[in-house]
């Protein structure tokens, strides 16, 4: 008895699910399909973007959303169509989806690269890019939980693609040259600095893109095991740096940066000769001592070198006594 009550309720709800769900749907003969009234398009690319329109000015985003991306799917060739997907990426920024919001403007760069609001679009791009490379972390199930610097690598690059003339281009490559810094990755960062500089010889960021060059160059000597010859490269380049921009802000620190680096190579070659003198090789170590001191007069290392000499000299002369 119970096995046929639950056989009748349970078709009970069935069919009033049914009734319900069918009331909501429309059968249309053209299409020979259910058709829901509430998800479908307008008839025309104007009434669809009317009504999308109108969620939007009441900020009822997520519908204005739904509503734009409808119409662009819809109606692709239609007049309207690039609008539409300027303003779903509006809705989505409204909405605080900023990666989303940049996808939605790169897919109207690539869909209608003749927009008329092309322009603003980049901006907008751009804006987002400096969000993330500030500190914007990405959402995920509308939660920020990712650090986002590889998103505004790729925001700071479709910017520069699409916009390669534009305003924002120089400044777009040296925020993506900041990125890859901000990650360690120091060859990268040096190839976006040297493009403003290349590619931008009139942009007012030259300068600082050259001391930056030179910086990451500074910097990834530093951190990496001990070479002469990075060092080097990082010598000249803010050598170069200042020679071409002696009247810049940060040429007091340049020339700090030269005389550290120096500073770097003279400690290398100390502690070569170091080695010698220990290992009682005081020829080898006489050379590298008095390299230190034509080389690097006013650094540390040449007072240095100078108290070894001297106490080499006394040690050599005590054997030529015996």
């Amino acid at each position: 008895m119970r096995k046929y009550l639950l056989i009748i309720i349970t078709a009970i709800i069935v069919t009033s699910f049914a009734q319900t769900s069918r009331a909501d749907w429309i059968w249309t003969p053209e299409s020979g399909k259910w058709v829901n009234p509430k998800y479908a398009v307008k008839d025309s690319p104007q009434e669809q973007f009317d009504y999308a329109m109108a969620y939007y000015i009441a900020k009822d985003y997520k519908k204005s959303l739904n509503e734009f991306e409808k119409l662009v799917k819809n109606y692709p060739l239609s007049r309207l169509a690039p609008d539409a997907q300027f303003y779903a990426g509006l809705s989505h920024e409204s909405l605080e989806n900023y990666y989303e919001a940049f996808k939605a403007y790169r897919t109207l760069l690539e869909k209608y690269p003749k927009y008329e609001k092309v322009k603003e679009v980049v901006e907008r791009e751009y804006d987002i890019g400096e969000m993330f490379l500030s500190g914007k972390k990405m959402k995920i199930m509308g939660l920020e939980i990712l650090p986002a610097m590889d998103k505004a690598i790729e925001i700071f690059q479709d910017v520069i693609k699409n916009s390669p003339y534009g305003e924002r281009a120089d400044m777009a490559l040296y925020r993506l040259g900041e990125c890859y810094k901000k990650l360690e990755r120091f060859q990268e960062a040096k190839e976006a600095f040297q493009r403003i500089v290349d590619d931008y010889p009139a942009s007012k960021l030259v300068a600082d893109a050259r001391f930056q060059i030179a910086l990451c160059s500074k910097t990834a000597s530093l951190e990496a095991p001990y070479t002469q010859e990075i060092t080097k490269d990082a010598i000249e380049e803010f050598k170069e740096f200042v020679r071409e921009h002696p009247d810049s802000a940060v040429i007091k620190d340049a020339k700090a940066s030269i005389d550290s680096l120096k500073g770097r190579e003279a400690e290398s070659l100390f502690k070569i000769a170091l080695f010698y003198e220990k290992q009682a090789k005081y020829p080898s170590a006489t050379i590298y001592y008095r390299d230190i001191i034509n080389k690097y007069p006013d650094s540390k290392w040449s007072a240095k070198s100078l108290e070894h000499l001297n106490m080499i000299e006394k040690k050599e002369s005590r054997k030529s006594k015996r």
